[in-house]
């Protein structure tokens, strides 16, 4: 079956090529029970936990070399919400131990500063 949709521009041979453009694992195409089902994957192989950071994140890193606030990050992010910024930009990467907090024994504290010393 997957022959025969190919050859109609299906577009699988996109989503392969989408996929390994990204590092993502191929998907898989099944033909069950008269239905055709395609798995896409979101997470790569476990060689990917160890790329590099990506570019949007390196300039966040580079910008909170200097001792940031949250709304500091917001408005360098060009967001209108501080808590999504932190919570999707800024979190993922203290729990990596890429940025640090000034007070991680208050983490909600509105003095909280975001930094990082990866570049010293």
């Amino acid at each position: 079956m997957l022959k025969i949709t190919e050859n109609r521009y299906s577009g699988i041979p996109t989503i392969r090529r989408t996929m390994q453009e990204y590092s993502l694992p191929q998907p898989e195409f099944l033909d069950e029970r008269g239905s055709f089902i395609v798995k896409l994957y979101k997470y790569g192989e476990e060689k990917n936990i160890s790329k590099p950071v990506e570019i949007e994140n390196r300039e966040l890193i580079l910008f909170c070399k200097t001792p940031r606030t949250r709304k500091e990050i917001c408005d360098y992010l060009g967001l209108s919400s501080v808590t999504y910024a932190i919570q999707t930009h800024v979190m993922p990467l203290v729990d990596k131990g890429i940025i640090k907090m000034s007070m991680p024994d208050k983490p909600k504290s509105p003095k909280q500063l975001f930094y990082t010393d990866m570049f010293e």
